[in-house]
């Protein structure tokens, strides 16, 4: 989006991103372990980060 002024402006809506629980991440703990890179965005549930971190460390 942009104003006429030509300034950008940057909305965000999280949406399902802050949805995702850590709970669901250990579901997933096995194809996380077996991942050769894992790729995170800091616009999801942060304590999700955190597992999915911990997890990746396992290995």
């Amino acid at each position: 989006m942009s104003e006429e002024s030509g300034e950008n402006i940057i909305s965000i809506y999280s949406g399902a991103n802050m949805d995702i629980s850590s709970d669901e991440v250990k579901i997933q703990k096995d194809k996380i372990i077996d991942a050769d890179i894992i790729l995170l965005q800091l616009e999801t549930n942060i304590e999700a980060l955190k597992e999915i971190i911990s997890i990746g460390n396992e290995k």
